[in-house]
């Protein structure tokens, strides 16, 4: 230290060697600092990582060195290789617990912090625990699919140099999301006008103007929220919100974006319905207008099931235990359910295979009557008696029903009975002009009758009349009926034809005398 008061020692040379001293007290100063540092473990690597970049404590520098770099890679790269990893967490709303990391040197190497995530780990080298060298190069491309580039425009419109904290966030932040609201709400506005447009010419060309209105309104609304949503879920993660902020509106969107979903599918089931529905009209089976109110209420029930098991698995529960114990218990169901599965599978059967029709005239067994209506479980029909049968369609599918519906003509055969005393001129006269009322008569069918002498009964001689109507119901089956009783009545009476009616003749042989007595 004598040098130092030489005489001719320079006033340059001793701000230099000055200079030199304060270098070497800071750099050990700062050796000192870093060799405090230990990453002895997972947990201390990751809490020196997370610990340094928070608002209150914001050292980039300091939290870098929890990386594993090449060495020719500048310190700047790592300091935001740091903040990048810590952003991506933020925005996907992953809380790192660092109590739950091990706090060893011998647990196994590597350690993935996310099991779901296998690129980011740390790795054991000697002594010390750090991100490995693969993670530092696959945190840029998952931080730009997270980030994509197409959105650094609106990251330039905000104001960064609003840079106090106002409960919890950044000035440019609540500014921020501000400006995703107004373009959520643009969005909104807009895909709402150009789906109630878009329905509205749809709707119009399938011939349901009258409808169009009732349906437009409750689609367009919430698809224009759907895509205003994932509009607003895009651009939110720009604002690079701490967890706490990012943890609430993933929750928001998981939550909101498959319900909308759910509700735009249930709501088209109804358009597909009164598609249907006009598709059953031009058809000339009536059954159909019987399946298209419960092809309706089937899809809604699933889409409504499936809806809610996808709402469920975006939140983040698990739903393979449900499935699982839904199956399991939808097979001790079926066992406990065989008679309404059978019933259920019998209202398929009968859909599939069209025994009937809506408005027939069915008989079987115990049942005999017009059918109304088929559901699900069981087919309504309404009887002679106006009373209402509800028949199982499990019990129908085994029956042997005779569908009086369908048949294309009506048969009418009856005899008429003429007495004994009628000459063989008038019954042959009779029998011509019976088969000229069915010729005459516009509802009987020409080619198929039967008239003839047919029957010595005990106290007539009965002509058989045996004809079909071609009518489509019961009813005008019964008028045309009448009218044919009545012409051949009169045709008796023209003729002089006596009808027999049951009777008996008793034929005495001889009286038996009675014997006098003598005096």
């Amino acid at each position: 230290m004598n040098f130092l008061f030489k005489s001719n020692f320079s006033f340059h040379q001793t701000k230099i060697y000055f200079a030199s001293i304060f270098c070497l007290i800071f750099a050990h100063l700062g050796a000192t600092t870093d060799s405090t540092i230990s990453f002895s473990s997972p947990r201390e690597a990751v809490k020196n990582h997370l610990e340094n970049l928070q608002n209150d404590n914001y050292q980039p520098k300091q939290a870098s060195m929890s990386f594993r770099f090449y060495p020719k890679i500048s310190q700047k790269s790592r300091e935001f290789c740091a903040i990048q990893l810590k952003q991506i967490w933020d925005a996907q709303g992953i809380f790192i617990n660092i109590n739950s990391i091990p706090d060893s040197n011998s647990c196994p190497s590597p350690y993935y912090l996310d099991s779901a995530n296998k690129l980011i780990y740390l790795e054991r080298v000697d002594k010390d625990w750090k991100y490995s060298l693969s993670s530092s190069q696959d945190i840029s491309l998952l931080y730009s699919k997270e980030f994509p580039n197409k959105l650094k425009w609106f990251e330039l419109l905000l104001p960064k140099r609003l840079a106090r904290s106002i409960g919890g966030l950044y000035e440019w932040q609540w500014l921020g999301m501000l400006m995703v609201l107004g373009f959520a709400l643009i969005i909104f506005f807009i895909v709402r006008m150009i789906a109630r447009n878009s329905f509205v010419w749809l709707l119009q060309k399938w011939g349901f103007k009258a409808t169009a209105s009732l349906i437009v309104k409750p689609v367009s609304v919430p698809v224009s929220i759907l895509i205003s949503l994932l509009v607003a879920k895009v651009l939110i993660k720009s604002l690079h919100l701490p967890i706490g902020f990012s943890a609430v509106y993933k929750f928001i969107f998981a939550a909101f974006i498959p319900l909308l979903f759910v509700v735009i599918v249930y709501r088209l089931v109804s358009v597909l319905t009164m598609y249907l529905k006009r598709l059953s009209l031009e058809t000339e089976s009536k059954l159909d207008d019987q399946l298209v109110p419960m092809v309706d209420r089937f899809l809604k029930f699933f889409v409504l099931a499936i809806g809610l098991v996808f709402v469920l698995q975006n939140l983040g529960y698990s739903v393979t235990g449900l499935l699982a114990g839904l199956s399991i218990g939808g097979l001790a169901l079926a066992f406990a359910a065989q008679d309404t599965l059978k019933h259920f599978f019998g209202s398929i059967m009968i859909f599939v295979d069209k025994p009937f029709q809506i408005g027939d005239w069915v008989s079987g067994n115990n049942i005999d009557g017009t059918v109304e209506e088929v559901g699900f479980r069981s087919t309504r029909i309404r009887t002679f008696r106006d009373s209402v049968q509800y028949v199982p369609n499990g019990t129908i599918a085994d029956l042997i029903i005779d569908n009086h519906g369908e048949r294309n003509y009506r048969r009418f055969n009856t005899s008429i009975g003429l007495t004994y005393d009628t000459s063989t001129e008038k019954i042959q006269h009779f029998v011509d002009d019976l088969k000229k009322i069915i010729l005459d008569h516009p509802k009987t069918i020409k080619t198929n009758y039967q008239v003839h002498l047919n029957k010595f009964s005990a106290s007539s001689l009965d002509i058989l009349f045996y004809v079909f109507f071609k009518v489509d119901d019961w009813s005008e089956e019964l008028a045309v009926r009448h009218e044919i009783m009545l012409e051949i009545i009169r045709k008796a009476e023209q003729l002089e034809v006596k009808f027999a009616f049951p009777s008996q003749s008793l034929y005495v042989e001889q009286m038996p005398l009675p014997k006098l007595k003598r005096d």
